[in-house]
């Protein structure tokens, strides 16, 4: 998993941006996401998503937090779609990534109070899942696996939000 990546002047610069924009434009009305391989090159590998993902989390909670920001941020990996419910069906970083769908993961901004696990909390399982190493970080995280409109199949993602 992972190799060096990530030019950390640029990842800050990007992501900065996107939440400056995100909130002045309002743009998280319409679940506006920002998929980290558009803030680094290297993240377009699947077998850095992880770790580029936890760094550009880390960089989206530092920006807003420096700004005193009253929104959520959130990572979401959007995993591959099943006949039926299968659950979180995975405890280690390799396992994960054997479930991942084609789109990399994507960074999102709800204003605190309107994100989708509080309003459609029936939607999302919290679960407890250190496969990320996020100590000291206040981040939860959820599990979504659900029918939407006339899918056949089940869409599941995984959430980190903070």
């Amino acid at each position: 998993m992972g190799g060096s990546f990530l030019n950390n002047t640029n990842i800050t610069e990007k992501i900065d941006r996107w939440i400056i924009n995100n909130i002045k434009d309002k743009k998280y009305l319409q679940y506006d996401d920002f998929h980290i391989d558009e803030v680094d090159l290297s993240l377009t590998l699947r077998e850095n998503w992880i770790p580029g993902s936890i760094k550009c989390l880390k960089t989206a909670l530092e920006s807003r937090n420096k700004r005193q920001l009253p929104f959520t941020v959130a990572l979401a990996f959007s995993l591959k779609s099943k006949e039926t419910p299968i659950g979180a069906n995975f405890q280690t970083p390799d396992e994960l990534e054997q479930e991942f769908d084609i789109t990399p993961p994507s960074l999102y901004l709800f204003p605190k109070g309107s994100e989708p696990w509080v309003i459609d909390f029936n939607d999302f399982l919290l679960i407890d899942l250190d496969l990320f190493r996020l100590k000291g970080l206040d981040v939860k995280c959820f599990y979504a696996e659900n029918l939407i409109g006339d899918d056949d199949e089940y869409r599941r993602s995984l959430w980190l939000v903070g």
